[in-house]
């Protein structure tokens, strides 16, 4: 008697346990080749559907929308700032997206020089890299710190 309520113990704490255990996100980690051309393309940012912009290949964001259409990812952007600042916010990549709350955005990078302008801004030539890096960053700085928890990066061609 006691050995099976033990046993019925047992199982329900196993069973319990089970449920209670959330696998952790998985890393995104893609090292990709985009072959970019020279020219533009229109970009409909995911805030603002009635609105439309022209975009330089030759960007980062560029190189996003070209990986984006050979299905490496998915990104989304969005023109909030786009008068202040005449670039785009990068929303999110593969679904993942800035934890203001948690303090966790994306940062571009330029063969690993961080980039201080938003999506748009930021030119690129053959044989460089553009970098996604999600992570965790400074509250008074916004300057990322750490190591990255999602890598991206696309080399261009």
């Amino acid at each position: 008697m006691k050995i099976r309520s033990i046993l019925k113990i047992a199982i329900v704490m196993l069973f319990a346990m089970a449920l209670l255990t959330v696998p952790a996100a998985a890393s995104i980690d893609i090292d990709e080749d985009v072959d970019l051309s020279t020219g533009t393309f229109t970009f409909v940012p995911s805030n603002n559907a009635s609105a439309s912009y022209t975009v330089n290949w030759m960007t980062v964001m560029g190189a996003l929308e070209k990986a984006q259409d050979e299905n490496i990812l998915t990104y989304s952007a969005a023109d909030t700032w786009y008068d202040d600042y005449g670039s785009f916010y990068l929303t999110d990549i593969n679904g993942v997206s800035d934890d203001y709350d948690n303090h966790k955005a994306w940062f571009l990078y330029i063969d690993g020089e961080y980039l201080s302008y938003g999506l748009g801004l930021n030119s690129i030539d053959e044989e460089e890299c553009a970098q996604f890096k999600y992570h965790e960053y400074d509250t008074t700085t916004w300057e990322p710190i750490g190591n990255p928890i999602h890598s991206i990066d696309l080399n261009v061609e």
